[in-house]
């Protein structure tokens, strides 16, 4: 089943898309791996605000879940490019940040970018 939503770029979205989340994937097997889902759905949603390139000219970020029986794919689609989409060393000093690919890298079975735009970045979650 394929479900879509559009957020504004706004720093509320990634609240909002694991509520959308929460309210749309309904495969028994979900529940197992809810947590990482929203855990990777929050970062690359937290990510296509600060790096998206959307926010000030009315941009959105449409978040596409796609789930069945055998897997969960969710998509985030930003207003620029997700070229740079990819593990970097995390920042411990200074200006925080460089953690959340990383922590979708740990959490999913595969995740992707392509680079757009509108750049989309994207996870699998299997059962």
């Amino acid at each position: 089943m394929r479900h879509e939503v559009s957020l504004a770029v706004d720093r509320k979205a990634p609240t909002l898309a694991r509520g959308f989340l929460a309210s749309v994937a309904e495969a028994p097997w979900f529940a197992s791996r809810r947590d990482d889902a929203e855990l990777a759905l929050g970062e690359l949603v937290a990510n296509a605000v600060v790096h998206g390139d959307g926010s000030g000219n009315g941009g959105v970020i449409r978040v596409v879940v796609d789930s069945d029986q055998q897997r969960l794919r969710i998509e985030v689609e930003q207003p620029g490019s997700a070229r740079g989409a990819c593990v970097a060393e995390p920042r411990i000093e200074g200006r925080p940040g460089g953690w959340g690919l990383r922590l979708v890298e740990g959490v999913t079975d595969k995740w992707g970018a392509e680079a757009g735009p509108p750049g989309r970045v994207w996870f699998e979650i299997r059962p």
